[in-house]
């Protein structure tokens, strides 16, 4: 029997970013899908062969120590929570009340990124580290510049070199923090880091396509698996302004 869309059981992940932040810089999501801060951050591009695939875990988390507090400036990862509410929180520099729905297309400056993907298309690597393959979608690319009609044909234009936006050839790989530390919650190293991803609920998005040199791309390209909302803090009405995007 062919399930139904409400038989399909769903994983639901939230982002709440802004557009102040300048690591992830969320406002070029409409080009450049979402990054993570090893985007052009000039970082090793073989950290986590290098430092360990936990390690890297646990200094995303928790990142007291100044070489922690290095790494996360360029991490590989990307936070995520399963709670909206969560996410909201973070968009809003945690005053979730103030946020409102904007309208007017390049003009906000507070971002939730939504993030939605069958269950059954998830690959068990290991206890709390899932793979997730999918085909990106190049028509939903648009320029970060209004009316900048030139680009958006452009970037529509171009073919994916990987899955040509018709394979399942992109990589991302997933991990829920709790679980895959889970026998480390008694280990003092990583106990703070087991509380913090337990009080956010959070999930932890690796891109993961090869492209030159075998090495590990930096961004999540826009696909059909999620999208965008966009909001204004109550205080930044009436301020709104056509926002200077970055490439």
């Amino acid at each position: 029997m062919k399930l139904t869309t409400k038989e399909i059981t769903m994983l639901n992940l939230y982002r709440g970013d802004s557009i102040f932040n300048t690591k992830s810089k969320p406002a070029r999501y409409r080009s450049e899908g979402l990054t993570s801060s090893a985007f052009g951050g000039g970082g090793d591009p073989k950290n986590i062969e290098r430092i360990s695939f936990l390690e890297t875990v646990k200094q995303h988390i928790d990142h007291l120590k100044s070489y922690e507090k290095d790494y996360f400036k360029i991490t590989d990862y990307i936070s995520f929570s399963g709670q909206e509410e969560i996410a909201l929180r973070w968009s809003a520099d945690l005053k979730p009340d103030e946020l409102v729905t904007c309208t007017l297309p390049f003009t906000e400056t507070r971002y939730v990124f939504h993030i939605q993907i069958p269950e059954s298309e998830l690959k068990v690597i290991s206890t709390g580290v899932w793979e997730f393959n999918y085909a990106c979608n190049k028509d939903l690319k648009s320029s970060n510049i209004p009316g900048d009609d030139l680009r958006t044909f452009a970037l529509r234009y171009s073919t994916c070199p990987l899955c040509d936006s018709v394979s399942k050839l992109h990589s991302l790989m997933l991990v829920k923090p709790s679980m895959f530390m889970s026998d480390l919650t008694n280990v003092a190293k990583y106990k703070r880091a087991n509380k913090l991803a337990d009080k956010n609920d959070e999930w932890m998005i690796l891109p993961n396509d090869l492209i030159e040199h075998g090495l590990r791309g930096t961004r999540i390209p826009r696909a059909d698996f999620w999208q965008a909302r966009h909001y204004l803090l109550q205080t930044e009405i009436g301020c709104e302004r056509i926002i200077e995007y970055e490439y």
